[in-house]
């Protein structure tokens, strides 16, 4: 029963080709434990993968491999068109050595083919490439198979010639002890049927007890079949029945077919009271190994076309797997275009919110200066009034009283008249100052600073009406407050609101300092207190601080904060007039 793993469909080149490399030692290790249809079907998996990622040369490989297989179990024409794929692929790559065992093989199934001259010609290419690689061991073997095919044709001068120069190879009995005895006893066996009897005898004996050394059992058994042929001929009947006999009770314990075969209608032949027993012996057992083989060849046939419709069905898969995964990722890819769509829509949206923030912003800001502006000008209007009644009313009243003073005749004494004189001084310089602050308010310069200072001594102005802390202001009147957009002042504003809110709320502070100035190209806003402070790790980040931080960040800026416990608190921000233009 010959064992099967399920094949990989979802591999890239890599990977696949150590998959491969993977089921190639398997299947060399079934073969090392002689079970050929385990070894066939990993041999043929190794195949496919190595032909999916187009590895020309490990493919051939594996072609070898499976001709070598089909040969062993003699399935020889299915194994010539294996070899033959193999040569395909190698003779482009000049592989020399597996080119070699692709000819040697196609050389051995066209001898058991009986296409004897194709076997000559594919082993003379053998042999060059043996020469070609330097491989002593490699020529003596190609020799030997050619002498083989030489012997089939009854050509045994050119067998015999075959045999000698593969003898030729130096030390061949420690490189290749098996094809040294073989060499030997082929050698004997050639002479031997040319008739030529010089130390047959001894050859034969020779190659037997070389074989015996290393347990070359096949070898020992078609030992002892020549053997029993060369005495038959010299009508030794009873040392030829002997050796048949030895050869067919070694061919029984090892299971060699074809020296069980051959043995046993030896025996027959030679005749005797088991004749008839060892020929239906012979019958039986010829009909009973040829439907093994038939059996073995259609298991293998079987393999075949199942590993054939395993990776057919892998192809089906993988291609299943290729068209499962471009429609997953076309998924994901229109799931990312829904998700970027509703991304770009949000950020839309908060542009939209931003820009109508910005624009509700300048709006609050334009009506707090609105509103100001009516305070201005209720102001104005009432400075008007009150420069008006001082210039027409209190001024008159006095320039009128004091021509009057003028004009009365007094007898005075000296001391009296310089008295008088010195009121009558007195009042005009009073008439003077009273039209001097009479034009001084309805003067343009008076309101030099309104707007957005207005707007902040307003605030501290309230916040001081609370009698907790008293509110100190100070403006640098160098900052450019026309050149920044409503929304920083607006922004800036809202931060004062803020810091002194919490200074009146938290501080327990008496006094407090804000100043605005600009310096380096930045507007610096300190809010200051002499409050109670806190410890670092105390501060407490409550919405009011998130909400400065997060308009600070808006326009790029700094935020500082200074505390020690009872020191008070300083918080310095730092933006760039850049921003805010």
């Amino acid at each position: 029963m010959w064992n099967k793993i399920t094949l990989h469909h979802s591999l890239n080149s890599g990977d696949t080709a150590r998959v491969a490399e993977s089921y190639w030692d398997l299947a060399n290790f079934f073969y090392k434990e002689k079970i050929l249809d385990s070894s066939y079907y990993y041999y043929n998996v190794a195949f496919d993968l190595y032909e999916q990622v187009n590895d020309d040369y490990h493919a051939a490989r594996m072609l070898i491999n499976l001709a070598t297989i089909q040969k062993d179990i003699k399935d020889y024409q299915t194994s010539e068109i294996t070899a033959i794929r193999a040569l395909s692929k190698l003779r482009p790559l000049k592989k020399k050595y597996q080119l070699y065992l692709t000819y040697n093989i196609l050389g051995i199934t066209n001898n058991h083919l009986e296409q004897y001259n194709e076997a000559l010609n594919f082993h003379e290419k053998a042999l060059q490439v043996a020469e070609d690689l330097g491989d002593g061991t490699l020529k003596a073997l190609t020799l030997n198979n050619i002498g083989v095919v030489y012997k089939n044709l009854e050509q045994y001068p050119e067998a015999i010639r075959s045999y000698k120069a593969a003898q030729g190879v130096d030390s061949l009995q420690k490189k290749y002890p098996e094809l040294h005895a073989m060499l030997i006893d082929n050698l004997a066996y050639a002479r031997f049927m040319s008739k030529d009897y010089v130390n047959v005898e001894k050859d034969l004996l020779r190659s037997l007890a070389l074989r015996k050394e290393i347990d070359h059992f096949s070898g020992i058994a078609t030992s002892y079949l020549h053997l029993g042929d060369y005495y038959l001929n010299f009508s030794d009947t009873s040392r030829a029945y002997q050796n048949y006999v030895e050869s067919r009770e070694i061919a029984i314990d090892k299971k060699l077919n074809e020296e069980f075969l051959e043995s046993t209608l030896a025996l027959a032949k030679i005749g005797g009271g088991r004749s008839q027993e060892f020929y239906n012996d012979y019958i039986e057992k010829s009909t009973e190994f040829l439907q093994e083989e038939r059996a073995v060849k259609n298991r293998f046939a079987k393999i075949r076309f199942q590993t054939d419709e395993l990776i057919a069905e892998t192809k089906r898969l993988t291609q299943q797997r290729v068209w499962i995964t471009v429609v997953s990722v076309l998924v994901i890819m229109f799931l990312l275009l829904l998700y970027y769509l509703r991304v770009q829509q949000t950020k839309n949206r908060a542009l939209v919110y931003e820009r109508e923030q910005r624009i509700a912003n300048e709006e609050i800001y334009k009506l707090m200066l609105k509103q100001q502006s009516k305070l201005e000008e209720g102001r104005q209007q009432e400075r008007e009034r009150i420069s008006s009644d001082l210039h027409d009313g209190v001024l008159g009243r006095l320039y009128g009283t004091r021509l009057s003073l003028e004009f009365l005749n007094i007898e005075m004494s000296q001391e009296e008249l310089n008295k008088f004189s010195a009121l009558t001084t007195e009042l005009q310089k009073i008439e003077k100052e009273v039209r001097e602050i009479s034009h001084d308010l309805v003067s343009e310069n008076f309101f030099k600073d309104s707007s957005f200072v207005n707007l902040m001594e307003n605030l501290l102005e309230e916040r001081n009406k609370l009698g907790i802390t008293t509110f100190n202001f100070q403006n640098s009147p160098g900052i450019r407050w026309e050149d920044l957009n409503e929304e920083v002042k607006l922004d800036l504003y809202r931060i004062v609101q803020e810091g002194t809110q919490n200074i009146v709320k938290h501080s327990g502070a008496k006094e407090a300092w804000i100043a605005l100035w600009e310096e380096d190209s930045k507007i610096m806003l300190i809010i200051r207190d002499n409050g109670s402070g806190f410890s670092k790790g105390e501060e407490k980040n409550g919405i009011g601080l998130k909400n400065t931080r997060s308009r600070i960040k808006k326009w790029n800026g700094e935020l500082f904060i200074t505390a020690s416990p009872g020191q008070g608190t300083e918080i310095r921000i730092e933006l760039l007039i850049e921003n805010g233009v």
